[in-house]
C-alpha cells in the first residue's frame, strides 16, 4: 500500500520548508511506518495563502457546482474505500471492521452536506414600507480544522464537508499519531475536477508547533476543533490574543450510562459494552459511568462478565478483531497509570486491569470494570480515554440525576427505562448536549451533536454545523426618493 507522507498545500504534495519530520507509528506493532513532513510557521503561512486564493474562486461558483463537487467527493471517497480502511487501521490500530464502517459514515457526510449547498439561504424581514431588509449568509473564508486521533478519516470528513459546503476553503491538520488518512483524503479530494487547487490542505505535526502557528494565523477565520479540554482552552487563549477568531469547540466527556431496573436490560447491556469498549474505549461519547438501580446489580454483571468474555483483543487486520491497540505508548501509559492508581486506592476491580498476557507487542489492555466507585475518585471524574468502566449504583430518579450530572463534562448521556414519562423527565434533566434514549451511539449528519459545560460549544451537522461555518449579514434598502435630513 503507498502511503503519502508529505504536506499537501495548494494541490500539491511537498516536503516541509526546512525538511523538518516525525515518525508515524504502528500502535498494534510499535513499528515506524514511515517519517512525515512537519510543517512550521512558513508552511502554515503559505498555506493560508494558497487557501484564500481557493476560496475565492470557490465561492464563486455557483452553488448548484459546488454541491455537484460534494457529491463527486462522496463517490471518489467510497470508491477508494479500501485504501482509506487500510490506512486507518495501520495508523491508528483499529479494527478493519471498524476503519471499513467509516468510510460508509464519511460518504453520508459528503452526500448530506452537497445535498444541502443549494438550500442555504437568508431572510427578508418585513420593516418600514419604504425600505428593505434582508439577511444573506456568506462563508467565514479560511476555516481550520484540528482533528483528534480516534476516527481519522470520519473526523476529517466530518469537519471538511460542511466546512466547504458552506463556502469556506479548509486547512486540516490532523493529529500528530494519525496523519496518513488525511493525506491520501487530500488527494481525493483534489483530484474532483471543479474543486479549486488548494480548497483542502493537510499540514502535518504536533499542536505546539503547527497547531499553534495555525490558530495564531490572522488569515484563519474560525477554527473547529476535537479533541482535548486543555487544548480547546489553549486554542480560545491564541484567539483572543490575535484576531478573536470563532472556534466550534468538540471536547472531552465523562458520559453516564443509566439502567433502571424496568429497563430492557438484555439491550442495555449490548448497548453499555459496545458504547464503552468500542475503538478501545477511545471514544468522547464513551458511556465510561455505569449508573445501575440497585435491584438490577448483579443481572448486570452477569451479563456484562459473558459479554466482554466474547471481546477479542489482537491484530487490528484481523476480521476477528474486536478490540485492535491503544493509539500510542504514552496513551497506553496514562491508562495504566490511572488503573494502577484506583486499586492502590482501594477501589474495587472487577475485571481487566492488565495488559493481555498473550500479547508480546503492541500498545493493547483489558476491558477493564471497577465497582463501587467513589464519586469523587479520579477514575469517576477524569476522561481516562481507554476501555475503562466505572460502575455505581443508585436508588430513585432524583439520586441518579444528581450522580448524573455531578461532572465537570456534559458531552452526551444513554438513558434505558420502559417509562416513556420517565425518559421525557430524565432527558429534560440530565446537562449533556447529546441524549440516547433506549439506544447509543446513534448519528446522523443532519442531527446536531455538541456538548454542554466543558465537553465545548458550538454545534457539528445538520443546520447546525452551516450556522457554524457562515456569518450572517443584515442589509438594508432604502426604496424612498426622500432621505432624512438630520439635524
Amino acid at each position: 500500500m503507498e502511503v503519502q507522507s508529505k504536506l499537501f498545500i495548494g494541490g500539491e504534495f511537498i516536503v516541509s520548508s526546512d525538511n523538518s519530520s516525525f515518525s508515524t507509528i504502528n500502535p498494534a506493532t510499535e513499528e515506524k511506518i514511515c517519517e512525515v513532513s512537519l510543517a512550521n510557521e512558513e508552511d502554515v503561512n503559505n498555506c493560508v495563502l494558497s487557501s484564500k486564493k481557493a476560496q475565492v474562486e470557490w465561492f464563486s461558483l455557483d452553488a448548484s457546482q459546488r454541491g455537484k463537487a460534494l457529491l463527486d467527493i462522496a463517490k471518489a471517497i467510497e470508491n477508494a474505500g479500501d485504501e482509506l480502511a487500510n490506512l486507518d487501521c495501520l495508523d491508528g490500530g483499529r479494527p478493519i471492521l471498524d476503519c471499513k464502517e467509516d468510510v460508509h459514515a464519511a460518504v453520508e457526510m459528503f452526500n448530506y452536506f452537497g445535498g444541502i449547498v443549494d438550500k442555504i439561504k437568508g431572510n427578508t424581514i418585513p420593516v418600514q414600507n419604504d425600505k428593505l431588509c434582508y439577511t444573506r449568509r456568506e462563508p467565514y473564508g479560511v476555516v481550520a480544522a484540528i482533528t483528534a486521533w480516534n476516527y481519522p478519516l470520519f473526523n476529517a470528513c466530518a469537519k471538511i464537508a460542511p466546512i466547504i459546503a458552506t463556502g469556506n476553503s479548509c486547512i486540516l491538520k490532523p493529529a500528530e499519531e494519525t496523519p496518513l488518512t488525511a493525506l491520501k483524503l487530500a488527494e481525493i479530494i483534489q483530484s474532483i475536477r471543479t474543486i479549486p487547487q488548494g480548497l483542502v490542505s493537510v499540514i502535518n505535526g504536533p499542536g505546539e508547533i503547527t497547531g499553534e502557528a495555525l490558530t495564531r494565523h490572522d488569515g484563519v477565520s474560525k477554527i473547529s476543533f476535537t479533541g482535548s479540554t486543555e487544548t480547546g482552552r489553549k486554542i480560545l487563549r491564541a484567539s483572543a490574543d490575535t484576531n478573536l477568531k470563532g472556534a466550534v469547540l468538540e471536547l472531552g466527556g465523562k458520559s453516564p450510562f443509566i439502567i433502571f431496573d424496568d429497563a430492557n436490560i438484555e439491550m442495555a447491556l449490548n448497548g453499555i459494552v459496545f458504547s464503552v469498549f468500542y475503538n478501545q474505549g477511545q471514544t468522547c461519547t464513551a458511556g465510561t459511568r455505569l449508573l445501575v438501580q440497585e435491584g438490577s446489580l448483579e443481572k448486570v454483571l452477569n451479563g456484562l462478565d459473558e459479554r466482554i468474555e466474547k471481546l477479542t483483543i489482537g491484530d487490528p487486520i484481523s476480521e476477528e478483531t474486536v478490540l485492535g491497540a491503544i493509539i500510542s505508548k504514552e496513551q497506553h501509559q496514562k491508562i495504566i497509570n490511572y488503573v494502577d492508581d484506583a486499586v492502590e486506592s482501594g477501589i474495587s476491580l472487577y475485571c481487566g486491569g492488565k495488559i493481555p498476557s498473550n500479547i508480546k507487542k503492541g500498545f493493547f489492555y483489558e476491558p477493564t470494570v471497577f465497582l463501587n466507585v467513589p464519586s469523587e475518585s479520579k477514575i469517576c471524574k477524569e476522561e481516562i480515554f481507554g476501555p475503562v468502566l466505572v460502575v455505581q449504583t443508585f436508588s430513585d430518579e432524583e439520586e441518579v440525576i444528581k450522580m448524573a450530572n455531578d461532572s465537570k463534562y456534559g458531552l452526551a448521556s444513554s438513558i434505558w427505562t420502559k417509562s416513556s414519562q420517565r425518559l421525557t423527565l430524565m432527558a429534560n434533566r440530565i446537562e449533556t448536549g447529546i441524549v440516547w434514549c433506549n439506544t447509543v451511539f446513534a448519528e446522523h449528519p443532519g442531527a446536531p451533536a455538541g456538548g454542554y459545560k466543558q465537553s465545548g460549544y458550538g454545534r457539528e451537522y445538520g443546520d447546525s454545523a452551516v450556522d457554524e461555518y457562515m456569518q450572517l449579514k443584515t442589509v438594508w434598502v432604502d426604496l424612498s426618493d426622500d432621505f432624512f435630513s438630520w439635524p
